[in-house]
């Protein structure tokens, strides 16, 4: 999720947690969504996907962002309007949101050449003040999972998003994610995604090709 938010802080200028502070929640409860507001659902998201697959223009990915931000503020309705109720008991806590907004800068500032290596859980724990732990027992507690799984997973979610959304080789994404050696890389993505990036990356074009 924290990739996809890193998206869209790029484009939308407010506070996205602030704004939508359902995005802090995790493990809450499935809403229902019915009638007309179902159809507003469907046709924004039909909006996203036509605007990837067919709008070529520089703006793209701002239409899209926008876009985007039109259906979290549906969803924002949707929370409004509801009886379910999202307890707090269900929020992350100021502490672990705060991990996963430095999460998500690192990894921005990493593919940027912002950052010249990953943070480890002491960094992070170093730049929230406290000890790392804790900041590891707190994340695991209340996401459900530790931090190496979000360290993980956002390198992949970058390895991804370059391979398909740049023409960088193998070998410049390797060092962009601090990979010492392209070989290394390989060998950590296809472990993960069950295809080396190469395998990746023409996949996906015959995929869009159809």
């Amino acid at each position: 999720m924290y990739h996809q938010i890193g998206f869209l802080e790029k484009y939308y200028a407010g506070d996205i947690y602030k704004e939508f502070p359902f995005l802090g929640y995790v493990n809450a409860p499935p809403l229902q969504v019915e009638g007309g507001l179902n159809n507003c659902f469907t046709t924004v998201l039909a909006n996203i996907l036509k605007t990837y697959d067919c709008e070529q223009g520089s703006y793209r990915y701002h239409i899209i962002s926008n876009l985007l931000i039109a259906f979290l503020y549906k969803v924002k309705q949707l929370i409004l309007i509801s009886p379910v109720q999202i307890g707090t008991e269900k929020k992350c806590s100021s502490m672990v949101l705060n991990f996963m907004k430095l999460l998500d800068k690192h990894f921005r500032n990493i593919v940027a050449g912002k950052e010249d290596k990953l943070y480890t859980v002491a960094d992070f724990a170093r730049l929230l003040h406290v000890h790392p732990n804790y900041l590891s027992s707190r994340v695991k507690k209340e996401t459900g999972k530790s931090i190496s799984h979000w360290l993980k997973g956002m390198i992949i979610g970058e390895a991804q998003n370059l391979l398909l959304n740049t023409t960088l080789s193998v070998a410049q994404i390797s060092d962009k994610l601090k990979f010492d050696e392209p070989t290394n890389f390989t060998k950590y993505f296809k472990k993960k995604m069950g295809r080396s990036p190469k395998e990746y990356r023409v996949q996906a074009e015959l995929n869009h090709k159809v």
